[in-house]
């Protein structure tokens, strides 16, 4: 349980805060898109997300009924992200122009609708 919390702690605070900023400040998330028009930047954050989620289903690949399915089902997506930018690189960096500002805006929100849910459990029980 105690992976779960940490990973828990970690996984809401940094998608709560690029949630919070893409929404408060959309031209960060305007300066991104067009960082993704480059291949290099594509693939390093490929890489990373890669790293990110292969990190956490090593640590915690739980698929109980609570909330901390939660950092699982976090970990696959930026796992499955993060081997889905690596292989295509190029089309994700093509595809990056096509993407609607209105769009990111909601689906930011339900994430941090969601995310506030981790963050009550990963910090109600904090010592």
């Amino acid at each position: 349980m105690e992976t779960s919390l940490i990973l828990a702690r970690f996984w809401s605070i940094l998608v709560m805060t690029f949630a919070i900023v893409f929404l408060i400040h959309p031209k960060s998330l305007e300066r991104l898109n067009s960082y993704l028009e480059d291949e290099k930047f594509v693939f390093i954050i490929g890489f990373f997300s890669f790293i990110l989620g292969l990190t956490t289903i090593l640590l915690h690949n739980i698929w109980e009924a609570n909330w901390s399915i939660m950092v699982t089902i976090f970990g696959w997506i930026a796992l499955i992200k993060g081997i889905t930018r690596i292989a295509f690189t190029t089309e994700f960096s093509i595809n990056s122009q096509r993407i609607n500002p209105i769009n990111i805006r909601w689906v930011l929100i339900f994430v941090t609708v969601i995310d506030s849910f981790v963050v009550g459990h990963a910090f109600s029980n904090y010592h």
